[in-house]
């Protein structure tokens, strides 16, 4: 466990700055540095942190202010279940040794600079701001530290459904992200939060058949559906299933997101949200990218943005691959008398075009299809001026 109390502090780094800080009173002043930080004795019951190693020490008045400084300034770094605790703790040692004045003084003092900090901060290290139309500005869940990561993935996983209620996938998508992104730059991780943020934040992808089947199956829990909304829903959901097997577009796809999560708001579907009828992001976004990760490492993608999976070029035999690239190639490729799969990719992934269209209807006839195609090839074949037009048949 990392200590956050002066014993923890190389050089007094910290100690120095927080003596200016708080303009530290005399007898904390005067006091001999071995005096704060090396208590005669390591019984838990000199600490204000018992669990070991044990932190914040108080066997003097001097240490136990100085600990109750490194407190107010480290607490967010300590789980809140133990947190109250040791603040109990410093309160009965700073009564003990009669500072009490002094701690609520540094308390006041610490609140103050809190605000302060909080203000300079960019939105950036908020997980929620929200800009109201008089110009006010709302922020919440600020981003500093591990905890407070936490504390707004934990927020964002509880709390989904009223936020799904609250706020359109986009405005919950920026929200994720924030987070994930935020987590990612403090090296923080949350697996437990993980999946939910990832398909909020729209990094993931799908099989069109599913995605189409949820956009049909919109058409039947919507309470009072109009026909051309009815119609434009199926001709989307023909679209989406003619992609490849898996939606590559991130960027599209949520925009189809917005559009049937204005649709979900419109005809009351919000409310029958289940394993039955999903929240979009749970479909358009199931494979996340976090799972997509075995998948990269056996896929093989060729010039034409055809990605296969490794494993099924064991599939072909010598023979295909000699008839079809000469004698050179073929041995480059095989093991003994078989295609290796890995060597193959190898090769297969640096073809020129006319040669990969060539692979690939090799592969076709040999009944190996594509697990999905590039961004580039499989946009969902409604632009986004169309989605636009949907949204607005929708409203």
């Amino acid at each position: 466990m990392k200590k956050l109390d002066q014993t923890g502090d190389t050089n007094f780094r910290e100690l120095h700055q927080f003596v200016r800080l708080y303009d530290f009173p005399e007898f904390a002043k005067k006091a001999e540095l071995s005096d704060i930080v090396e208590p005669e004795t390591n019984s838990a019951r000199i600490f204000a942190d018992v669990r070991t190693p044990h932190q914040f020490p108080c066997h003097n008045k001097a240490a136990a202010y100085v600990s109750y400084i490194y407190f107010l300034e480290k607490q967010s770094e300590i789980n809140p279940k133990v947190r109250e605790n040791i603040r109990e703790r410093l309160d009965n040692f700073a009564n003990y040794w009669g500072i009490g004045l002094a701690t609520k003084s540094a308390t006041v003092k610490s609140a103050s600079f809190k605000e302060t900090t909080l203000g300079e901060l960019p939105d950036s290290s908020f997980a929620f701001v929200w800009a109201g139309e008089d110009g006010t500005k709302e922020r919440r869940y600020p981003m500093r530290n591990e905890l407070e990561v936490k504390a707004a993935a934990s927020w964002f996983n509880q709390y989904l459904p009223e936020i799904r209620e609250q706020y359109s996938f986009l405005d919950r998508q920026t929200v994720a992200n924030k987070i994930l992104d935020k987590a990612a730059s403090l090296h923080i991780n949350i697996p437990r939060y993980e999946d939910t943020l990832e398909k909020a934040a729209g990094r993931g992808w799908c099989d069109p058949t599913a995605a189409a089947a949820l956009i049909r199956n919109r058409i039947k829990v919507g309470h009072r559906v109009d026909s051309p909304v009815s119609e434009a829903l199926e001709k989307l959901a023909e679209s989406v299933e003619g992609t490849a097997s898996m939606f590559m577009d991130p960027a599209s796809t949520a925009n189809l997101a917005e559009t049937i999560d204005q649709f979900d708001r419109t005809y009351h579907v919000l409310n029958k949200y289940s394993e039955a009828v999903p929240a979009p992001e749970d479909v358009f976004f199931s494979a996340t990218y976090k799972e997509a990760e075995e998948f990269v490492k056996d896929a093989c993608t060729t010039t034409t943005g055809s990605v296969y999976s490794t494993q099924d070029f064991s599939k072909l035999s010598t023979s295909d691959i000699r008839d079809l690239f000469g004698d050179e190639i073929a041995k480059e490729v095989t093991t003994g008398l078989k295609v290796d799969p890995v060597k193959l990719a190898t090769v297969a992934s640096t073809l020129p075009r006319p040669d990969a269209q060539l692979f690939d209807r090799l592969l076709s006839d040999t009944g190996i299809t594509p697990i999905a195609k590039e961004a580039a090839d499989t946009r969902i074949g409604y632009s986004h001026e169309q989605l636009k037009q949907l949204a607005e048949l929708v409203n």
